[in-house]
């Protein structure tokens, strides 16, 4: 089981299933919000994430201390369109420290 499904948000979201309530949900872009833990979401009435990627630069994000992994991003972004979840990434831009370098990095992310 991932870490992420040990969240106590997971027992919730499980309480949740099949009672017809559909919501969204804000969401890091944590390597362990895998697959399963997407699938859960999406059955308990989930209907789309806004991924709180903030950067597309790993060396920005390290930087801020975000914890963000453009690549693990990426792959939630993946995983959340084969579950069916429509997903709209959250970035900021003018983030203190930014340099071209991370600006052109967010923008090669979007454009994915």
């Amino acid at each position: 089981m991932s870490r992420v499904r040990d969240w106590p948000f997971f027992a919730c979201i499980e309480l949740m299933t099949d009672r017809g309530l559909l919501w969204y949900a804000d969401v890091w872009a944590d390597p362990a919000l895998d697959r399963g833990a997407l699938n859960l979401l999406r059955r308990s009435g989930c209907r789309g994430l806004r991924l709180l990627l903030w950067t597309g630069s790993a060396r920005l994000s390290r930087r801020l201390g975000l914890g963000v992994d453009p690549a693990a991003a990426r792959r939630i972004c993946r995983d959340a369109a084969a579950e069916g979840l429509p997903i709209s990434p959250l970035v900021k831009v003018g983030a203190p420290g930014e340099e071209e370098q991370d600006r052109r990095c967010t923008q090669a992310w979007l454009a994915l």
